[in-house]
């Protein structure tokens, strides 16, 4: 029969993370970090998209085992020194950052997604750049 309330409680805390809408609200879509590479069965795991003040990081665990890694900070754009507070939205929760890069832990059929406040510019507006005209 399942838990009907439990599922609404897990509803309800999904839809109303306010920094998770704040992404939404953004309309604009995250860039894979590695294009080129084929993984899990062709489709990318990890992804990006810069805004304002931030650099949001998505790690997709599409598997049923746990995944973990450190993504080093020039594979998106940032070095270590403009590297400021980051924080997991789903968990709500503060990360420590390495010199190395940011350190992800991915439960099996989850998604963690970093906000990365930026102190300076990043490389990754020129190198995502997209034209209004793709053609």
């Amino acid at each position: 029969m399942g838990f009907p309330s439990l599922s609404r409680e897990r509803a309800l805390e999904m839809m109303t993370n306010p920094d998770i809408n704040e992404i939404a609200r953004m309309g604009r879509s995250f860039k894979p970090v590695d294009g080129y590479i084929a993984t899990n069965n062709g489709a990318g795991n990890i992804f990006v998209y810069e805004a304002e003040s931030y650099v949001y990081l998505a790690a997709l665990n599409y598997g049923t085992a746990s995944i973990s890694g450190t993504l080093p900070w020039d594979r998106i754009g940032l070095k270590a020194r403009n590297v400021g507070v980051i924080k997991e939205l789903w968990l709500q929760t503060d990360v420590n950052h390495r010199a190395g890069g940011l350190s992800y832990q991915v439960p099996p059929s989850d998604a963690r997604i970093y906000r990365i406040s930026t102190k300076g510019l990043t490389r990754l507006k020129k190198q995502f750049e997209v034209s209004p005209f793709p053609f």
